[in-house]
């Protein structure tokens, strides 16, 4: 079987490096990918609905599989790090991830940060019918451009999305604005 161009040049490992990586010889798998995305997975993803404090969670398995990565000769400027957006949260916590990237952000400075929020249930149950019959995944546009801003204003680096125009888009919009907003005028006197 033929290999696609861009195998060698991303590698997605949403259940972490524990899953991927291989574990007897201590070395990262035989390709060398250009970038290295590792979601926080710590635990069971069914196990995470329930937490409390899903921040501190995301923070130690992003941590975790970062190590392991590291350990297993994957290179740290390969790394992109995934808080896993839907992946075993509940809706609440899926939008306490998003509205505090910012805390992520602060505990990984030297490693970009991807968000992938596109057509998730969390947002079918969000956009939910007067039934409560949650939106079916194409009818999740709106709600996928609005928390892809969402997350972008809140400092992700990359985001993941189905509907590439729309959100680039979006993202044009969202840049003009805040490039127009005024800089701030330091009072600091030298």
């Amino acid at each position: 079987m033929a290999s696609h161009p861009l195998d060698n040049m991303i590698w997605n490992a949403l259940a972490g490096p524990q899953a991927h990586l291989g574990v007897s010889n201590g070395k990262a798998r035989r390709f060398d990918p250009e970038i290295s995305i590792f979601a926080a997975v710590e635990r069971p993803l069914e196990s995470l609905d329930g937490l409390a404090e899903i921040i501190p969670e995301v923070i130690n398995g992003l941590r975790a599989s970062v190590h392991m990565a590291e350990r297993r000769g994957v290179k740290r400027e390969s790394i992109v790090i995934d808080p896993g957006i839907g992946f075993g949260k509940s809706q609440e916590q899926n939008l306490e991830l998003i509205a505090k990237l910012d805390q992520l952000i602060a505990a990984f400075p030297e490693l970009p940060l991807l968000v992938g929020t596109s057509r998730k249930s969390f947002l079918g149950r969000i956009l939910a019918d007067e039934e409560g019959t949650p939106a079916s995944a194409d009818e999740r546009l709106h709600g996928t451009i609005a928390s892809m801003v969402a997350a972008v204003l809140h400092g992700a680096h990359i985001v993941r999305v189905h509907d590439v125009k729309a959100s680039v888009d979006a993202l044009k919009t969202i840049d003009a604005i805040t490039q127009s907003a005024p800089k701030a005028v330091s009072t600091t006197s030298r």
